[in-house]
């Protein structure tokens, strides 16, 4: 599945239950995408875990000193991004939306953002020469691509338009 260790609870220390509990929900809302990422060489678990680190940082909720916060320095992109990203967390619900809270709805949006995340990389992955030396460029241009397509996204669901039918 892509962990690093023989012991996965190792691996979540950074990304917290909120990265085991996004894995959960492609799992279970992309059955297919999950079982094409988690089929082959692809390090789907490294890969989510280090997506939902990106995720908390970007969107400014991880205050501890990290790895992550030293490589997001403010650009305009980001910035843009960042913003861009809470909106669209917190618009109000759609009528299509029949969770019972905000907090259900923007945690929704969250996951769906990063399942986008992941698949853009789990693409990236396929074209490339599938080299574990070059999977962190991978991640970080992955990363560059997917903010830049949240300045442009209104919604979740048009960023996912933006990011996976070009």
């Amino acid at each position: 599945m892509g962990f690093q260790a023989s012991d996965p609870s190792t691996d979540f220390r950074g990304g917290g239950l909120l990265s085991l509990q996004q894995l959960c929900y492609l799992a279970t809302h992309y059955p297919t995408a999950w079982t094409k990422m988690a089929g082959g060489d692809f390090l789907l678990a490294a890969a989510g875990i280090n997506i939902s680190m990106r995720l908390i940082t970007l969107l400014g909720l991880n205050t501890r000193k990290n790895v992550l916060n030293a490589q997001l320095p403010p650009t305009y992109t980001r910035v843009t991004a960042r913003v861009q990203l809470g909106t669209c967390l917190t618009d109000p619900p759609l009528e299509s939306e029949n969770e019972n809270s905000k907090d259900a709805v923007a945690l929704r949006r969250l996951n769906e953002v990063y399942c986008v995340y992941l698949e853009l990389l789990f693409r990236e992955w396929q074209k490339s020469d599938k080299n574990i030396l070059t999977f962190n460029t991978l991640l970080m241009e992955t990363y560059e691509e997917a903010e830049r397509l949240l300045c442009l996204a209104p919604s979740v669901e048009q960023f996912r338009v933006l990011a996976l039918e070009q």
